[in-house]
């Protein structure tokens, strides 16, 4: 997705990416840190081509849990959150911004990607995770904010946070 207002975006967001190994070594390093949960986030985490690699590492070396911050358009796919809940994500936190496709699809530039969005909250509900919603209010999605809510409500969604738009440049 390309959402209008993600720092990811931002001309002030380092392109610099960090390197699996780095990442590995951190789990291997911190396995007996005592850290509950693992959190990736990205960009989009679910795209990356060695999420599972990293997933079993993180298993591997007892981490007792796992986060992804995701806008959940993979999560349509049963299949794909059964392999993630094997590899212990229990926890996501997906990026909701508006109660229909015009709103949602217009703020991350994806066409389709709210449908798509809306099915992976379904199906990781289904598979017992909890379910976070990050929704960034906009002047475009504000005035749905009531109507956001209740469709998390709906959809059994455990929390929402509702983050403000931080300007930038």
């Amino acid at each position: 997705e390309k959402c209008t207002f993600c720092v990811v975006g931002s001309p002030l967001y380092k392109k610099d990416t960090v390197r699996y190994a780095d990442l590995a070594r951190f789990l291997v390093e911190n396995a007996d840190g005592g850290y509950e949960v693992v959190n990736l986030h990205g960009g989009e985490p679910t795209i990356h081509p060695r999420l599972f690699d990293l997933l079993d590492l993180a298993k591997l070396f007892g981490y007792p849990a796992v986060q992804l911050q995701t806008n959940a358009r993979r999560l349509k796919n049963p299949a794909f959150v059964a392999r993630l809940a094997e590899r212990n994500v229990n926890r996501y936190v997906v990026s909701l911004h508006g109660v229909n496709a015009g709103i949602q699809d217009l703020l991350t530039q994806t066409p389709g990607g709210y449908d798509e969005t809306i099915q992976g909250i379904r199906n990781v509900k289904a598979a017992g995770a909890r379910v976070q919603v990050n929704t960034v209010l906009t002047r475009t999605n504000m005035d749905q904010l009531g109507a956001i809510c209740r469709l998390c409500m709906e959809l059994g969604v455990d929390q929402i946070n509702i983050s403000n738009l931080h300007p930038v440049g």
